[in-house]
């Protein structure tokens, strides 16, 4: 998969969650803490975020990563909000 592609779809599934739930970028910001700008440049395809951030947006969305990333749950892992915050927290405990 193309990395531009793969950006702008991300951006897509993120702002198709974030005004499913009727939420500015604004609104998203307050729950994430994450620059509007940068949300912003998520939807629009022109960054790819971190997992750390992608794991906030999905927890603020009330959907997986998974989901945001490629537009399905996967079978392979069982997947829910608050899983990307585990991973993370992992992460930052172990590094």
């Amino acid at each position: 998969m193309d990395d531009k592609w793969r950006k702008e779809a991300l951006g897509k599934r993120i702002r198709a969650a974030r005004e499913a739930l009727n939420m500015s970028q604004k609104d998203l910001y307050d729950k994430t803490k994450i620059k509007d700008s940068m949300i912003s440049d998520f939807e629009r395809g022109v960054r790819e975020p971190s997992t750390a951030n992608l794991a906030k947006i999905a927890h603020a969305l009330d959907t997986t990563m998974n989901k945001l990333y490629f537009g399905e749950e996967s079978n392979i892992i069982e997947s829910t909000p608050d899983h990307g915050m585990q991973i993370v927290n992992c992460f930052t405990i172990l590094f």
